[in-house]
């Protein structure tokens, strides 16, 4: 099945022939050529690949979420053509959607929360001083301590905006990278082809 060699550090080394490869991996011999194309399988030689590194590769593509499927057809071409165009088309609307208002990134909705969160939490230590400045030292009815208490707690839970009508709202001052084409992975479906 293979030309076994020691090498220096003194580990197996693995020469396997594409047949035997593609037997191992349960693909076909073309699949194979077509990976040690895109660097995936190790190649030793004419038709002789490095086993060991070859399916180390494979592993990683495969966990990468590499693809098995091949497309070697003009019909599998012109299907993947149409699934790229459709991606392309959702990206677009996601961004419109975004330049509207319509919707807004996670990460901008987060980020107003946690500072809505942290205007009412120092509301809310704000107003212990007051609340005990009020109390101190003078019996109240519980009605009236009730009272101080409700009317300094709306004060704090007033500063919470998104329950008013003209409170500020989550919005996305910018679009992410893989919607406005800076990002490194973003091309055309030629531009996945040729890579």
């Amino acid at each position: 099945m293979s030309d076994d060699a020691k090498t220096e550090t003194g580990s197996l080394d693995l020469i396997w022939g594409v047949k035997d490869l593609a037997a191992f991996l349960e693909v076909d011999e073309r699949r194979v050529q077509q990976l040690a194309k895109d660097g995936v399988m190790i190649k030793t030689g004419r038709g002789k690949y490095d086993a060991l590194s070859s399916i180390k590769g494979y592993i990683d593509m495969l966990r990468d979420g590499g693809s098995l499927e091949v497309i070697d057809t003009k019909e599998a071409l012109e299907k993947e053509k149409l699934r790229w165009t459709a991606a392309k088309a959702d990206a677009e609307e996601v961004k419109l959607a975004l330049l509207r208002g319509e919707v807004v990134l996670m990460e901008d909705a987060c980020e107003l929360l946690a500072e809505e969160g942290g205007s009412v939490r120092a509301a809310v230590e704000g107003a212990i001083p007051e609340i005990t400045e009020e109390l101190a030292n003078v019996a109240r009815p519980h009605a009236e301590v009730h009272l101080v208490l409700h009317e300094a707690l709306s004060r704090a839970l007033s500063k919470l905006t998104l329950d008013q009508p003209d409170g500020r709202k989550p919005k996305s001052n910018r679009l992410p990278a893989y919607l406005t084409g800076d990002d490194e992975d973003a091309g055309s479906f030629e531009d996945d082809r040729s890579a």
